[in-house]
């Protein structure tokens, strides 16, 4: 359990509370993204 809370001004402004946080992979750059795309059309 991970609990949080968010104090603004010296007071509780909001609380959070969760069983689990998952954590995933940043996406590759737009960039690439497009790159591979543009690749992807060219071939077919």
């Amino acid at each position: 359990m991970v609990k949080a809370e968010i104090i603004r001004n010296g007071k509780s402004w909001a609380t959070l509370e969760a069983t689990r946080i998952d954590i995933v992979e940043p996406e590759k750059p737009m960039l690439a993204k497009q790159a591979a795309n543009n690749e992807a059309e060219l071939s077919n």
